[in-house]
């Protein structure tokens, strides 16, 4: 089946409701879907094992959109909103919205549904105060991902409880301190603390294929030793107060063959001590470099293990940026929230923030959730999370480069209608 769409903006006068200016655009479709629809492994086989897919997948998996500044280089591999772009405006299926953030728009029931000709017509709203800028291309995206948003500049957020699990139903296979992925083999490392050297079992994993053998569990095929630098050997770690961390591994994120393994050791139940971040090549089974990050009161008042965040490129670490190649630069971000997972290298997320290195900026989002370390194959929405294959709908399903830029100021209202047409193709 051919998906096609079609972009219609109309500005409005605010006070005599004459329309000002209609624009009319095509689109083109990404890989998004299909990535999503993929084989996800045994802890996430399909899609339509959510049950909220399996009631309403048009919604789900294209009832969002985004309406962005710059123009996308119109690649059906981009799959996400790519670094350095921003949001003017953007909405969800059946969500009104007359407060903030002036961002997002009211979904508009009475002209949106299905036609008489088999086409489905999406209609979304913006008031005077709503929505306004420079509007470059348009996105449609899954629900999830027209609510959550790519950063709010008016700085509001909308509360909801849209869930990233929405979109998954996994069995989970935990794998603790996980040190990284190589096909179908998984690496664990049994301590990273008080050791001179990384004690390492591999596993057979249920990424893409099975073994008879296996009956769903991680089975041993391996173990070995990793020689390790004297700057992370008998690292020491205690407990926190609250309970946060104890131990000095502190996460992973892969990046082709290498493996960025943050070990962040503690003196004291209150403070972690310098955070190291080891490369480790699976395929070599070497840890290539070991970067040392010092804190100081230039990165935090409080070394707590709460609000951090890392890619190959950056450390993220209580507000400020630290590049990695370069320690000496440091970015003040402003006030982080939580955790920061990489969907690459310079666009990273929290439950609530998505932090973008290269506009430098840390912006509120509306949709809560997290997932996902390392893309699975050549499927980057497809992400392992050390325990299972989690699907992220923080994707663009559509790209619609628009003819010429338009521009809504707060004398106008602004109504977007997307048009989605189906081609059924011979043989389906």
């Amino acid at each position: 089946m051919k998906i096609k769409g079609k972009t219609i903006i109309e500005l409005n006068d605010a006070k005599t409701g004459k329309l000002v200016q209609r624009t009319e655009d095509n689109n083109m479709l990404t890989n998004a879907l299909t990535m999503m629809y993929a084989q996800g492994g045994m802890t996430n086989p399909t899609i339509f094992n959510a049950s909220a897919i399996r009631s309403d997948a048009l919604t789900q998996m294209l009832g969002g959109i985004l309406l962005l500044d710059t123009a996308l280089t119109e690649d059906a591999t981009i799959v996400r909103v790519p670094k350095g772009v921003k949001m003017i405006a953007n909405g969800a299926k059946g969500v009104l919205n007359s407060d903030t953030p002036t961002e997002f728009g009211s979904w508009n029931e009475v002209e949106s549904g299905w036609q008489n000709d088999g086409s489905y017509k999406m209609v979304w709203d913006w008031t005077t105060s709503q929505g306004n800028g420079t509007i470059t291309t348009v996105c449609l995206s899954s629900y999830y991902g027209g609510y959550c948003g790519i950063g709010n500049a008016s700085g509001g957020t909308k509360s909801g409880n849209e869930a990233i699990n929405t979109y998954n139903s996994f069995y989970t296979k935990n794998v603790s301190n996980c040190i990284g992925s190589l096909g179908n083999k998984v690496y664990r490392v049994e301590a990273v603390r008080g050791v001179t050297e990384w004690a390492v079992t591999e596993y057979e994993y249920a990424f893409t294929e099975v073994d008879i053998r296996d009956n769903y569990s991680l089975r041993e095929t391996d173990s070995f030793t990793v020689s390790i630098p004297s700057t992370i050997q008998n690292l020491t770690s205690k407990y926190y107060a609250g309970g946060y961390r104890p131990y000095a591994y502190c996460g992973m994120y892969q990046s082709g063959n290498i493996a960025n393994i943050l070990i962040a050791p503690t003196e004291d139940d209150n403070y972690w001590l310098n955070a190291y971040i080891a490369r480790y090549n699976v395929a070599t089974k070497q840890i290539v470099d070991v970067i040392t990050i010092e804190f100081d009161s230039d990165l935090s008042e409080e070394n707590y293990g709460g609000k951090f965040g890392f890619s190959e490129k950056w450390f993220l670490w209580n507000g400020v940026a630290v590049e990695l190649a370069n320690l000496t630069n440091k970015i003040e971000l402003g006030a982080m929230s939580g955790r920061f997972y990489p969907v690459s290298s310079d666009v990273l997320y929290s439950g609530s923030q998505i932090v973008d290195m290269d506009a430098e900026e840390i912006r509120p989002i509306n949709a809560n959730g997290n997932i996902g370390n390392v893309g699975v194959g050549n499927n980057e929405l497809l992400r392992w999370d050390a325990g299972q294959i989690v699907r992220d709908p923080r994707y663009i399903a559509t790209i619609n480069n628009l003819e010429a830029p338009v521009t809504k100021t707060a004398d106008k209202t602004m109504k977007v209608t997307y048009v989605l047409r189906f081609d059924q193709q011979e043989g389906e």
